[in-house]
Protein backbone atom coordinates (compact mmCIF):
# COMPACT_ATOMS: atom_id res chain seq x y z
CA UNK A 1 0.00 0.00 0.00
CA UNK A 2 2.88 2.56 0.74
CA UNK A 3 4.52 1.85 -2.48
CA UNK A 4 1.15 2.99 -4.76
CA UNK A 5 0.53 5.65 -2.06
CA UNK A 6 4.23 6.72 -3.32
CA UNK A 7 3.78 6.09 -6.77
CA UNK A 8 0.42 7.89 -7.28
CA UNK A 9 2.21 11.12 -5.40
CA UNK A 10 5.55 10.74 -7.47
CA UNK A 11 2.81 10.81 -10.84
CA UNK A 12 0.90 13.71 -9.50
CA UNK A 13 4.32 15.69 -8.63
CA UNK A 14 5.92 15.33 -12.34
CA UNK A 15 2.30 16.08 -13.96
CA UNK A 16 2.31 19.27 -11.73
CA UNK A 17 6.39 19.86 -12.56
CA UNK A 18 5.21 19.42 -16.10
CA UNK A 19 2.14 22.08 -15.83
CA UNK A 20 4.67 24.68 -13.72
CA UNK A 21 7.24 24.39 -16.69
CA UNK A 22 4.10 25.24 -19.46
CA UNK A 23 4.97 21.60 -20.87
CA UNK A 24 1.96 20.03 -22.55
CA UNK A 25 0.94 16.42 -20.48
CA UNK A 26 0.35 13.48 -22.30
CA UNK A 27 -3.47 13.17 -23.25
CA UNK A 28 -3.79 10.84 -26.10
CA UNK A 29 -2.71 7.23 -26.64
CA UNK A 30 0.18 7.78 -29.30
CA UNK A 31 1.37 11.18 -27.14
CA UNK A 32 1.62 8.69 -23.90
CA UNK A 33 3.70 6.43 -26.30
CA UNK A 34 6.14 8.64 -27.55
CA UNK A 35 6.75 10.05 -24.39
CA UNK A 36 8.18 6.54 -22.72
CA UNK A 37 10.53 5.79 -25.66
CA UNK A 38 11.61 9.30 -25.05
CA UNK A 39 12.17 8.27 -20.90
CA UNK A 40 13.61 4.89 -22.62
CA UNK A 41 16.39 7.14 -24.27
CA UNK A 42 17.26 9.51 -21.13
CA UNK A 43 17.42 5.62 -19.00
CA UNK A 44 20.09 5.08 -21.53
CA UNK A 45 21.62 8.01 -21.33
CA UNK A 46 21.45 7.82 -18.05
CA UNK A 47 23.20 4.45 -17.66
CA UNK A 48 26.12 5.39 -19.02
CA UNK A 49 26.39 8.62 -16.75
CA UNK A 50 26.06 6.37 -14.49
CA UNK A 51 29.35 4.35 -15.53
CA UNK A 52 30.98 7.59 -16.34
CA UNK A 53 30.41 9.74 -13.26
CA UNK A 54 31.44 6.46 -11.19
CA UNK A 55 34.26 4.93 -12.80
CA UNK A 56 37.29 7.31 -13.19
CA UNK A 57 39.66 4.57 -12.19
CA UNK A 58 39.22 1.79 -14.51
CA UNK A 59 39.70 -1.46 -13.04
CA UNK A 60 38.76 -0.46 -9.68
CA UNK A 61 36.03 -1.50 -7.92
CA UNK A 62 33.50 1.08 -8.37
CA UNK A 63 34.39 1.42 -11.28
CA UNK A 64 33.62 -2.42 -11.35
CA UNK A 65 30.12 -2.21 -9.77
CA UNK A 66 29.21 1.30 -11.70
CA UNK A 67 29.67 -0.99 -15.27
CA UNK A 68 27.80 -3.33 -14.25
CA UNK A 69 24.72 -0.94 -12.58
CA UNK A 70 24.89 0.30 -16.03
CA UNK A 71 24.20 -2.71 -17.93
CA UNK A 72 21.85 -3.35 -15.17
CA UNK A 73 20.45 0.06 -16.26
CA UNK A 74 20.58 -0.59 -20.19
CA UNK A 75 19.22 -3.87 -19.90
CA UNK A 76 16.09 -2.56 -18.37
CA UNK A 77 15.67 0.15 -20.33
CA UNK A 78 15.62 -2.34 -23.45
CA UNK A 79 12.95 -4.22 -21.57
CA UNK A 80 10.81 -1.46 -21.26
CA UNK A 81 11.33 -0.30 -25.08
CA UNK A 82 10.50 -4.39 -25.88
CA UNK A 83 7.33 -3.47 -23.61
CA UNK A 84 6.62 -0.44 -25.86
CA UNK A 85 6.90 -1.76 -28.50
CA UNK A 86 4.13 -4.85 -27.87
CA UNK A 87 1.76 -1.97 -26.79
CA UNK A 88 1.89 -0.50 -30.12
CA UNK A 89 1.12 -3.79 -31.49
CA UNK A 90 -1.17 -3.95 -29.39
CA UNK A 91 -2.80 -0.03 -30.47
CA UNK A 92 -2.25 -1.16 -33.95
CA UNK A 93 -4.50 -4.90 -33.93
CA UNK A 94 -6.69 -2.51 -32.45
CA UNK A 95 -6.95 -4.23 -29.21
CA UNK A 96 -6.67 -0.35 -27.07
CA UNK A 97 -7.44 -1.76 -23.84
CA UNK A 98 -4.60 -4.34 -23.82
CA UNK A 99 -2.17 -1.47 -25.59
CA UNK A 100 -3.11 0.98 -22.63
CA UNK A 101 -2.16 -1.92 -20.15
CA UNK A 102 0.72 -2.48 -21.47
CA UNK A 103 1.68 1.33 -21.69
CA UNK A 104 0.77 1.81 -18.11
CA UNK A 105 3.06 -1.13 -16.97
CA UNK A 106 5.82 0.76 -18.74
CA UNK A 107 5.52 3.67 -17.86
CA UNK A 108 5.05 2.61 -14.66
CA UNK A 109 8.61 0.98 -14.85
CA UNK A 110 10.39 3.67 -16.39
CA UNK A 111 9.48 6.05 -13.93
CA UNK A 112 10.55 4.06 -11.56
CA UNK A 113 13.86 3.13 -13.10
CA UNK A 114 14.24 7.39 -13.87
CA UNK A 115 13.92 7.64 -9.73
CA UNK A 116 16.70 5.24 -9.27
CA UNK A 117 18.89 7.20 -11.83
CA UNK A 118 17.74 10.55 -9.90
CA UNK A 119 19.35 8.91 -6.62
CA UNK A 120 22.42 8.46 -8.31
CA UNK A 121 22.31 11.70 -9.67
CA UNK A 122 21.83 11.25 -12.98
CA UNK A 123 19.69 14.40 -14.15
Amino acid sequence: MKFARRFFYLILFLELGCAALGLQTADTFNQKLAYAYGQVTAARKGATSVIAASCQTPGTQDCQNAVADGKHVQSMADEARQGLDLAKSYALAGNTQQANAQLQLETAALTALQAYLLSKGVK
